[in-house]
């Protein structure tokens, strides 16, 4: 079970850094702006997304040009109800769920990536 957990959370951090320069492409790896780019993420407080906390911790964003602001919600749930009803947020981490009842109402969002999944194996 741990070496699964371990396996999820580094697939996890190279979805998050992969989500990084999808987010903004055209950008070169390791070049130094004037001015870093702005990136809010909305995320649950808890392990899920764990990548996104340590890639923080470890400076990954500054050495990349980003400035990240990290906000935590509850749930994703409620992170995903911010960014699309309240704005100031650019991505969130949140389970599919929400995603799939939200589309019922509109359609003016993405799912670009899948950092955690479950199964029998």
């Amino acid at each position: 079970m741990k070496k699964r957990t371990f396996t999820g959370i580094i697939i996890a951090f190279f979805i998050a850094d992969g989500l990084i320069y999808f987010y903004f492409p055209g950008e070169k790896p390791h070049k130094k702006t004037a001015s870093p780019e702005k990136l809010t993420p909305g995320v649950e407080m808890s392990i899920l997304p764990a990548a996104l906390r340590v890639a923080e911790k470890k400076n990954y964003f500054q050495q990349e040009g980003l400035h990240v602001t990290i906000k935590e919600f509850a749930s994703g749930k409620n992170a995903l109800a911010t960014m699309l009803n309240e704005g100031g947020l650019h991505m969130v981490t949140v389970a599919r769920t929400s995603v799939m009842f939200n589309s019922f109402k509109r359609n003016d969002y993405t799912i670009i990536a899948s950092m955690v999944y479950s199964g029998i194996f």
